[in-house]
């Protein structure tokens, strides 16, 4: 299990996360990456109807998920932005428009396309939008919670970084539990499959995997929004997850 933490931190970029957001990824936007072109599918940047309009029509603010984090990008006029990763502090650089390309801080990496009042940046499709998007806040933990509360089946909606709360599905991450009684079953992708006999004490459920260096502590808590929430600790270092209740699948 400590393996799979070190796997999620990294996959995640715990840390160094928001210093990739925007300027990174939006590095693979519309730029190729040498070699030929590949040939455009419906949906991809190509194929998009492109209406050129004025500075004046990009200026304000642009909403959007990369790689699961909130990010807001605002254009202001006179050319400069900021732009704010999850809970991160504002990143903030100069911005010019050509056409219909939108480019921070001169580099050609950081373009995107203004289209159909959206700023896309990858050739998927992916792109801001005017539209607000709140970034998740996890609500306090339930206080008198009752064993039964556990039970069921929880599916994976999102994961603390340092920079917010990652919405678990942008980012690909897959994993649920089911919980019957004590004994908690850990399962998908990131966890494989580990069942486990847990202790129930002060409206958590805990137990312990592994031993000596290698132990993982586990504690599920519910919150006041009923969203599953669980830590596992491995000596100081911890990853917390955040589930949401579901019926089991092919069950109606």
């Amino acid at each position: 299990m400590m393996r799979m933490m070190a796997d999620m931190k990294a996959k995640l970029g715990m840390g160094a996360l928001a210093a990739a957001l925007v300027f990174g990824l939006v590095g693979c936007a519309c730029t190729g990456g040498g070699g030929d072109d590949p040939e455009p599918e419906d949906g991809t940047v190509e194929d998009i109807y492109v209406v050129p309009g004025p500075e004046a029509a990009v200026v304000g603010q642009w909403y959007g998920l990369v790689n699961g984090i909130v990010v807001c990008l605002d254009l202001q006029e006179g050319g400069t932005y900021s732009v704010t990763a999850g809970t991160q502090e504002p990143r903030t650089g100069t911005w010019a428009m050509d056409d219909v390309m939108v480019t921070l801080d001169g580099a050609a990496a950081n373009a995107m396309v203004f289209v159909e009042d959206r700023l896309v940046w990858s050739s998927a499709g992916d792109s801001f939008g005017r539209e607000s998007i709140e970034p998740y806040v996890p609500a306090a933990l339930l206080t008198g919670a009752d064993l039964e509360s556990f039970g069921g089946y929880w599916v994976i909606t999102g994961v603390q970084t340092a920079a917010g709360v990652v919405d678990a599905a942008s980012a690909g991450i897959d994993a649920d539990i089911y919980v019957e009684g004590t004994r908690v079953a850990l399962g998908g992708p990131l966890f494989g499959d580990i069942i486990v006999d847990g202790a129930f004490t002060d409206g958590a459920l805990t137990y312990a995997a592994g031993e000596g260096e290698s132990a993982v502590g586990v504690v599920l808590q519910l919150q006041e929004d009923y969203l599953l929430r669980v830590t596992l600790d491995a000596a100081g270092n911890q990853l917390v997850l955040f589930l949401t209740s579901a019926e089991l699948p092919g069950i109606n």
